[in-house]
């Protein structure tokens, strides 16, 4: 049997794809302050004593921050990429985990996350009734339970 060249491959998934309507890939980048005026995320600042402030998301950067996205929904690959997407069908940069290949190190640029560059996306996104909790963390903490315990669990 003769192979057929990487390109064409390529060319077959990307149109099969769409043919089957399968693609729920976003429609470009955002950061959370391109939002900050919208009713689509909200922004809360983890203060002592287990309480919460709500604060507005353009004035405040932090760690101890937590954010709500309204009608959002969210896409991993189980490993170097986690895309947090809007309503709008555009991906959240700074809530989103990317691994640029090309840099070949992570990155805060949603640009880099390869949802924009897989052959296949889920072919529908599961919808939940109610309030979903995203503890996804990607990279090391998908193959190394040290990382996971630092970096996932204490969100909980």
């Amino acid at each position: 049997m003769i192979g057929l060249p990487k390109k064409v491959i390529q060319s077959l998934f990307f149109r099969v794809n769409k043919l089957l309507k399968a693609s729920y890939r976003p429609a470009g980048v955002c950061s959370v302050r391109d939002l900050s005026d919208s009713s689509l995320v909200h922004c809360y600042k983890i203060k002592e004593a287990n309480t919460v402030e709500k604060v507005k998301c353009s004035e405040y950067e932090g760690e101890n921050v937590f954010y709500v996205l309204d009608e959002g929904r969210l896409d991993t690959d189980h490993g170097r990429n986690d895309a947090v997407i809007t309503n709008e069908n555009r991906l959240v940069s700074e809530l989103s985990f990317q691994y640029s290949e090309k840099l070949k190190k992570y990155t805060f640029d949603g640009n880099d996350n390869n949802i924009f560059h897989r052959y296949f996306l889920s072919p529908k996104p599961l919808y939940l009734d109610g309030i979903a909790f995203s503890a996804i963390a990607g990279g090391s903490t998908v193959h190394n339970y040290y990382h996971w315990l630092v970096e996932s669990f204490p969100k909980f």
